[in-house]
């Protein structure tokens, strides 16, 4: 079964395709929508954060054209990043996101506890949504 942040991240890349020009405004509108939607309450930042950074650094594959406009930037995009890379490189699609995070924060030589920000990352992944 998906995360929560699995389910946030697709329903808010589905809410960004009717959008032309996108910033971290507009994206943090339709991730607050889409956890509404899915009844939760609270903002977790890193989960949220990560994916403001992977669209507004044209890391996503999108149906239409978009006008970024980076006016965000976030530890959690480094994360991403070589998360990215490792999936990019292995042949093994069967990583959870604890997995993944473990091989980021070791490669990455940090020490920080998971916040869900391997959700987002597998989600757009798993999605096709990746460039």
């Amino acid at each position: 079964m998906a995360n929560q942040f699995y389910i946030i991240t697709l329903k808010t890349l589905e809410k960004l395709e009717s959008i032309h020009v996108i910033n971290s405004s507009v994206i943090l509108k339709y991730w607050k929508e889409s956890l509404i939607d899915q009844n939760i309450n609270y903002i977790k930042g890193c989960p949220k954060n990560l994916f403001i950074s992977l669209v507004l650094n044209n890391k996503l594959v999108f149906d239409n054209s978009k006008s970024l406009i980076n006016d965000f930037f976030s530890k959690e995009y480094i994360y991403s990043l070589k998360a990215i890379e490792i999936l990019k490189s292995s042949n093994d699609v069967g990583y959870s996101s604890s997995s993944l995070w473990k091989l980021v924060t070791n490669s990455l030589e940090i020490n920080r506890v998971h916040q869900g920000e391997m959700d987002v990352v597998l989600a757009l992944w798993e999605s096709g949504r990746i460039r």
